[in-house]
């Protein structure tokens, strides 16, 4: 298991029964990786545990199962059960005062500016600012800061503007930009997750519904086709980190008012929508949504 939470391929066989029967199958890992879809494309369902955890559902291999039954049987026949392999505490403290010592630390530190053996022998340039390679396909110059600008540009109202996706509950990173790419790959890349649940779309997936036209498109196409600027993004919640985010790439995040939602005020995703954005817009401050049919809500921009 790397950081990035990728598991690498499955069995072809575990991968085409999972396929061919529709199966949910489950992965439990001690980290921070346990997004729909993260740790491999096939497992739908992640759940975090502590690592001796995880060793006892690889021995069961089945997370209906209770832990607090049999886990296994010995060859002579004896039940194994949790208690049976569980470390007690004067065992972990054994191990780590027999493997953890002081000088390994004081060893990787002492030396952290200057690196491994084979870190010192990567050939770098010399100068000051990395010389961004046009032809790489991994690390390229961003193309965010471009156009920016030392003051901030007049932020425009948004007029009849068409929803882009529809989503549920839980729409995570991963659901929203492929992990170590470049921008161009990021931005085509952009909610182009398999697990993707969009209402507008017909099936899960990274499609969505081009409204105008009626045709059912890739994620990115679909933004193409709109071409819109200043996309806001109107959510029932978000997490901090993810407004922070969005703020960060010049996305509006706003949120309905405590107790509404889009369900409960009876929108589909398919009306046009208009937003007045002031100069002065404040964090806290209520806007007000005129939809095509007429009726009008209030959202409230946080930070």
């Amino acid at each position: 298991m790397t950081c990035i939470g990728n598991s690498g391929p499955l069995d072809e066989e575990v991968a085409k029964a999972i396929e061919e029967n529709n199966l949910v199958v489950a992965g439990v890992l001690s980290g921070n990786r346990n997004f729909e879809g993260r740790i491999h494309p096939h497992v739908r369902a992640n759940y975090l545990a502590s690592p001796p955890l995880a060793v006892v559902y690889s021995i069961l291999g089945n997370v209906n199962k209770d832990i607090n039954g049999v886990i296994a049987t010995t060859p002579d026949g004896k039940d194994v059960y949790l208690r049976d392999i569980w470390p007690t505490r004067e065992e972990v403290a054994k191990f780590e005062e027999e493997f953890v010592k002081p000088q390994f630390f004081k060893e990787v530190y002492a030396n952290i500016e200057k690196g491994s053996e084979q870190w010192q022998k990567l050939v770098t340039p010399s100068t000051k600012l990395y010389p961004w390679d046009k032809e790489s396909t991994y690390i390229k110059k961003a193309p965010f800061f471009d156009d920016m600008t030392i003051d901030l540009p007049h932020q425009s109202s948004i007029s009849d503007a068409f929803v882009l996706l529809n989503l549920g509950d839980s729409v995570t990173t991963d659901h929203i930009s492929p992990a170590g790419s470049i921008s161009k790959v990021m931005a085509c890349g952009t909610f182009a997750n398999i697990r993707l649940v969009n209402k507008l779309a017909s099936k899960v997936g990274p499609k969505t519904l081009h409204i105008p036209s009626g045709q059912e498109l890739d994620v990115y196409d679909a933004a193409m086709r709109y071409a819109e600027e200043g996309h806001p993004v109107i959510a029932e919640s978000f997490e901090r980190i993810h407004r922070s985010n969005l703020i960060g790439m010049g996305i509006i995040p706003l949120q309905f008012r405590e107790g509404e939602n889009a369900e409960k005020l009876g929108l589909s995703g398919k009306e046009q929508f208009s937003i007045h954005v002031p100069d002065d817009l404040k964090v806290g401050q209520h806007l007000s949504v005129t939809v095509s049919t007429g009726q009008v809500f209030e959202v409230t921009f946080f930070h």
